[in-house]
């Protein structure tokens, strides 16, 4: 018997089942990934590339460590992904609950303002029906004057009273709205690695509860258009050389925060006229070429940056704050 005939032929079924069986694992790591995406796209995004990556080389070389390595990465991006959304469930029921108190608190003060504006009118009204009981009709006619323009003094200020509360409610509420919808868990952009939108509105918050005059400052860079199987890796890697640039421009008590795909927000603690000339210095700066580069390929892009510049206001909310500023931003 010659030594080919001694040795082990390869058993096709078994590719066959090794086979199949791999084509099911890579189905289910998708599988995965697309459920990741539909119940909580806010929360998956960076382990759904980390997925596709996993997913790319396993097809690639299926060897027995890249087996097994696989599992401890599957096992960790999914303990990742479970984390974040705990985090992000505390959050909205802390959120929920200080939502709460605040609505007791107003319900209060307006239970308390009720019963003030009620004993007010109770005064005038005694004192109106006193000055009917004069005798002198001149010394009564100048009495109702006097009580008819304390009357109109109460309204106005109950009027403005109540007008800024209406506000101060409306403020908060949107400032709970953004708590309650901004994606990102956590205080980081997992993009460039900047502070994020909850972080920035918490930073807000503590800055508008303070005489501190500072700016708030919209950077928009724009889309890059790249092109390539790795566009959004690319986009990423260029997004955060704009992270860091910005961050380089401004000082450590500012804050540089990342808003949306091509949009910064950055807190200056400046006056309006300081802040704007910084903010076209830096708005010069930031534009320019970028290069990136991603598993060996490189791309170059080309950005140009828009900014607003608005100052707070004493009776400035979050969301009107951001919303004059964006305002205030370049038609593009």
């Amino acid at each position: 018997m010659t030594p080919t005939e001694l040795s082990p032929q390869p058993n096709a079924e078994r590719e066959a089942l090794l086979r199949t069986a791999l084509e099911c694992y890579l189905g289910t790591i998708q599988h995965i990934s697309e459920f990741l995406g539909a119940v909580a796209p806010e929360l998956a995004s960076p382990h759904q590339e980390q997925l596709v990556k996993l997913r790319q080389r396993l097809a690639f070389q299926p060897t027995r460590e890249t087996l097994l390595e696989s599992q401890q990465i599957l096992d960790r991006e999914l303990e990742a992904v479970a984390k974040k959304a705990g985090d992000s469930r505390e959050g909205k029921v802390e959120n929920l609950t200080r939502i709460s108190i605040f609505l007791a608190q107003v319900d209060d003060a307006f239970l308390i303002r009720r019963h003030g504006c009620a004993d007010q009118l109770r005064h005038l009204t005694r004192e109106i029906e006193a000055a009917e009981m004069l005798e002198s009709p001149a010394r009564a006619r100048e009495k109702l004057n006097s009580q008819l323009s304390q009357l109109r003094t109460f309204v106005e200020t109950v009027q403005q009273d109540s007008t800024k509360v209406f506000s101060r409610l409306q403020n908060q509420m949107e400032e709970y709205r953004t708590n309650l919808t901004t994606p990102e868990v956590g205080s980081s952009d997992p993009v460039t690695g900047l502070p994020n939108l909850r972080e920035f509105a918490r930073q807000i918050a503590s800055r508008l509860n303070t005489p501190l005059i500072f700016c708030l400052l919209v950077f928009d860079v724009g889309k890059p258009q790249l092109q390539g199987a790795f566009d959004q890796e690319m986009e990423h890697a260029i997004l955060k050389q704009v992270g860091d640039g910005l961050v380089s421009q401004v000082r450590a008590r500012d804050l540089v925060c990342r808003w949306e795909a091509g949009k910064f927000l950055v807190i200056l603690e400046a006056g309006l006229a300081e802040a704007t000339a910084r903010a076209r210095q830096i708005a010069l700066w930031l534009s320019g070429h970028y290069r990136a580069e991603v598993d060996g390929r490189e791309v170059i892009a080309e950005l140009r940056a828009a900014v607003g510049v608005t100052q707070r206001h004493p009776d400035d909310g979050l969301h009107a704050l951001v919303r004059r500023a964006e305002s205030s931003l370049p038609d593009r």
